[in-house]
């Protein structure tokens, strides 16, 4: 894997751990998430690689 997209990653993974939003995600809100994520990679118009680093940018910045 791509050391920028690591990186991007795991800072995703660091952030979200301390967002309340995310604590408060019901199994099937988390599960929902999910689908979402794996349709938006799976769909978009780039590579898949390119279309994963997207969906964690958008995704942290929703929280800000």
């Amino acid at each position: 894997m791509h050391q920028k997209l690591k990186k991007e990653v795991l800072s995703f993974l660091v952030k979200t751990r301390s967002l309340k939003h995310y604590d408060e995600l019901s199994p099937h809100q988390v599960a929902y998430k999910a689908v979402q994520l794996i349709e938006n990679v799976i769909e978009g118009n780039n590579p898949p690689i390119i279309n994963l680093t997207n969906e964690i940018q958008k995704s942290t910045q929703e929280q800000n």
